[in-house]
């Protein structure tokens, strides 16, 4: 991934890696509003409660997925003009809207396959499908380019390889779903009930990378997106392997099966450890950072010591709070964290109002504070739970 990027940055013009992001982030962002928030309550349950036919309930409930993506790409249809000036900030991008409801699509059944593999703690198998998915999609964009020299076609054939290894994992069994639906709607019931606080959580949580995007786009050029995409990309590099720490710690603490003095001498490896390789590199990356963009990129305008800074404390600081979430979240308290995320995302939004000025790096250091502020509220939620 950090090849691809270093050589999209060196032979694709600017405004194209800033497209290319942003097409990412959002159906990235779609496809969590698609699921209903439904996917970590299932998770968190499928480990609290021993032999739950997990496979039936997402073959069940799938179908609204995908009613929720059909109904957004009708808005975003009709509606096109708007969106593509807010995502892209140039009306001459609007062709880009099909594509991005495409993306959506396959990474809403990505998504799917990767949590059943989050409950059955196959990291290996986790680890492959997105290797394989990465390098498939990006050799054929670059390849593409190469051969045709339109991004457009390029991102379009991409979409296809893509299709052919996603259309593999998807698991649809029509005659099933009814009877499921008759059978079990309180369970669904209580799945899209507990999803909803979720959803509203995942709004908030993102709410900052939306708002970020967002204002880059429609106030500067898709240049600026790619400066800034280009170094949240360099100083999110750790994420990478902290992802993987968080994303199957949280089973494990919601496993009931587990000793419970276990679980917590495993939570606190996991927070030191994943803590230790963001600090560490952060420090590096610093220490060599004219040295590193200097080497990777031809282009100096990628430079930007200060956003770098504030991106990577921000990142250490969602880590934290991701981590800190996990006591919350495993005694269902979605009323608190969902009132932290939106007064982090409140703030954001109340600085950036009052602000006279915007620059590329003001909608990032408003967020580092409201990182900090939703920190130090969830450490005052956590002490006042574990004394009750």
């Amino acid at each position: 991934m950090i090849l691809f990027h270093i050589y999209f940055i060196n032979y694709f013009d600017r405004d194209l890696y800033g497209l290319f992001n942003q097409l990412n982030f959002l159906s990235g962002f779609l496809v969590n509003i698609s699921l209903l928030g439904t996917l970590i309550p299932i998770v968190i349950f499928s480990k609290q409660k021993k032999n739950f036919d997990y496979g039936s309930i997402l073959n069940a409930i799938q179908f609204l997925f995908i009613s929720v993506v059909i109904l957004i790409g009708v808005v975003f249809i009709v509606f096109n003009q708007y969106f593509t000036n807010y995502f892209f900030g140039d009306k001459n991008y609007v062709n880009y809207i099909f594509l991005l409801i495409f993306i959506t699509l396959l990474d809403l059944y990505s998504e799917i396959f990767i949590q059943k593999t989050r409950i059955e703690d196959n990291l290996i198998k986790y680890s492959k499908f997105i290797l394989l998915r990465t390098i498939v999609r990006l050799l054929v964009l670059v390849i593409a380019y190469k051969l045709t020299g339109s991004f457009y076609i390029s991102i379009l054939l991409s979409i296809c390889s893509y299709f052919l290894l996603v259309v593999q994992k998807i698991k649809i069994s029509f005659s099933s779903i009814l009877p499921y639906y008759k059978k079990h709607f309180l369970i669904i019931k209580g799945f899209l009930k507990q999803g909803f606080y979720f959803l509203i959580i995942y709004i908030f949580t993102s709410g900052n990378l939306l708002i970020i995007n967002s204002i880059l786009a429609s106030k500067f050029k898709l240049e600026s997106l790619a400066i800034y995409n280009f170094n949240f990309t360099f100083a999110s590099f750790p994420l990478t392997f902290t992802s993987y720490i968080i994303f199957y710690s949280l089973p494990h603490f919601a496993d009931s099966n587990s000793d419970n003095y276990k679980k917590i001498k495993t939570y606190l490896k996991d927070v030191l450890f994943a803590l230790s390789i963001l600090l560490i590199s952060y420090f590096i990356f610093r220490i060599f950072y004219e040295d590193i963009i200097t080497f990777i990129s031809i282009d100096s305008n990628y430079q930007n010591l200060y956003l770098f800074d504030l991106i990577s404390i921000s990142n250490i600081l969602i880590m934290i709070n991701s981590f800190i979430q996990f006591p919350l979240l495993n005694e269902h308290k979605y009323g608190k964290i969902t009132l932290i995320q939106f007064t982090g995302v409140l703030f954001t939004v109340c600085s950036l109002l009052v602000s006279e000025k915007i620059y590329i790096d003001t909608p990032i250091y408003f967020v580092l504070i409201s990182n900090f502020l939703m920190l130090i509220l969830y450490l005052i939620f956590t002490i006042i739970y574990a004394k009750n």
